[in-house]
């Protein structure tokens, strides 16, 4: 399921840690290697574990594997049109509200 096994976040706490706090590194390591390496996860939250909550991740990567589909089939040049297109439209938006504020302060003033 791609957990990441408990030496592995040790690992990564420990990378994280400030030098003033090594050696309470050092004794969370040790009491770490008693354990088995995904034992993490029995302290997991009930509610992260639920079937609904998997069903909402699963959809989840159904939704972004399809979208990354459509990325990595659209070339370099319909990405460089797409981001044109967007940014014409933005232009237009700006270049209309410009206009609307050119004309009400010239009714004001």
């Amino acid at each position: 399921l791609g957990f990441m096994s408990l030496s592995e976040l040790a690992n990564l706490e420990r990378s994280s840690v400030s030098t003033e706090a090594a050696a309470g590194d050092e004794a969370a390591a040790s009491a770490a290697a008693e354990k088995t390496d995904y034992d993490y996860l029995l302290g997991m939250n009930l509610w992260s574990l639920t079937f609904e909550r998997v069903e909402e991740i699963r959809k989840l990567l159904a939704a972004k594997s399809a979208e990354l589909d459509v990325l990595t089939a659209t070339t370099v040049e319909q990405l460089w049109d797409r981001d044109l297109q967007a940014l014409i439209l933005c232009m237009d938006q700006l270049d209309a509200e410009d206009a609307e504020e050119a004309v009400s302060s010239a009714r004001l003033g």
